[in-house]
């Protein structure tokens, strides 16, 4: 649209608002927020034309220089390139910018810290302090975290009706935070776990 005068930045804003734009979750909606800021801390400025292979890689050695790691700032690429391809499509921008270009950037490999199944052991039988409730309520959720095989968000969010009695036992049927994906948990499996939940109730 050659008589379009606004910036890179409003385009984003008004992406925002387009009624026919839907995210997956509310994850993805504050992946593309953080993405947003990011921009404009870098150049709250930037005109439709000046978004090239030079622009591109500058913005990624910018995000780079802010501490993140490559798969991060790799992932904050990706609401990019989709509001781009958006402005190609609707004609704002002639061609897609991201066609071929090298963002010099390379994706890190994720170091994952993990427990022992002994650690875990001695994590449930260690003897805490009698007077440190707070610990023992610590100790409970993050067990049932390992139990169930999800996050502490998950915990969190798990309501009363998501745990379901079964011919085995209690079954933990819910959605994870992170990505709103099912699951199901055969909680049953670990005997501790039903004493948590039991304790809980």
């Amino acid at each position: 649209k050659r008589n379009f005068s606004n910036t890179f930045n409003e385009y984003i804003e008004n992406y925002f608002k387009d009624p026919k734009v839907k995210f997956k979750s509310l994850n993805t909606v504050k992946k593309y927020k953080t993405f947003q800021k990011h921009l404009n801390n870098y150049n709250s400025n930037i005109p439709l034309r000046a978004i090239n292979e030079t622009m591109l890689q500058d913005f990624g050695s910018y995000l780079v220089g802010l501490g993140l790691s490559g798969s991060t700032v790799i992932k904050y690429f990706d609401p990019f390139k989709k509001i781009v391809k958006h402005a190609v499509k609707h004609g704002y921008l002639e061609k897609d910018p991201f066609y071929e270009v090298d963002l010099g950037v390379k994706r890190s490999k994720a170091k994952r810290d993990y427990l022992e199944i002994e650690e875990v052991i001695t994590l449930k039988d260690v003897q805490l302090p009698e007077n440190r409730l707070d610990l023992e309520e610590t100790r409970r959720h993050w067990l049932m975290c390992f139990y169930a095989g999800f996050y502490y968000s998950d915990l969190k969010k798990l309501k009363w009706d998501e745990i379901k009695s079964s011919d085995q036992g209690y079954v933990i049927v819910g959605s994870r935070f992170k990505n709103e994906q099912g699951y199901i948990v055969p909680i049953h499996k670990f005997k501790h776990a039903v004493g948590i939940i039991e304790g809980q109730k």
